[in-house]
């Protein structure tokens, strides 16, 4: 009979109820970051990000690039040492300065825009897709320069 009057107690009537609403909840957002998860997947591939998205030199992902161009590059991320006619000065993550020497057929870009070697600047990041050649510089076939971060958003 004490189980009974358990099961029939008030405490324990809205201490189930809390606990079947805590289960729902809890399966409904798992379900939601289910789905969320293989939306994203089914976009990423379908969009044909995934041959895109390939490594640079830094290491880190890159989806700057058009489908197919530039797969076999090297590449450079680093701080803008020096400006030259033609050639950049670039320190990369370990200090170490590497010339990158800029081809006609060099694209540079800031954004969304095509810029030219003019509006490159001591101190912008750039990271840089190309190839070296018989001196050991990079000849880019890209330069992107990225956004000044100041932690703020």
């Amino acid at each position: 009979m004490q189980t009974y009057n358990i099961f029939k107690s008030k405490a324990f009537q809205i201490t189930t109820w809390v606990l079947a609403l805590l289960i729902i909840i809890f399966i409904s957002f798992s379900a939601g970051v289910r789905i969320g998860f293989d939306k994203a997947a089914h976009n990423f591939e379908r969009r044909g990000m995934a041959p895109r998205y390939m490594p640079h030199g830094s290491g880190t992902p890159s989806i700057f690039m058009e489908k197919g161009e530039f797969s076999d590059t090297f590449g450079l991320q680093g701080v803008i040492s020096e400006v030259k006619t033609n050639e950049l000065v670039v320190k990369d993550k370990n200090g170490e300065e590497r010339i990158v020497t800029i081809a006609s057929s060099t694209k540079i870009r800031s954004g969304r825009s095509d810029i030219n070697i003019g509006d490159v600047k001591i101190g912008d990041m750039i990271i840089v897709f190309g190839e070296t050649n018989n001196q050991e510089n990079i000849v880019p076939k890209l330069i992107r320069i990225m956004p000044k971060f100041d932690g703020k958003r």
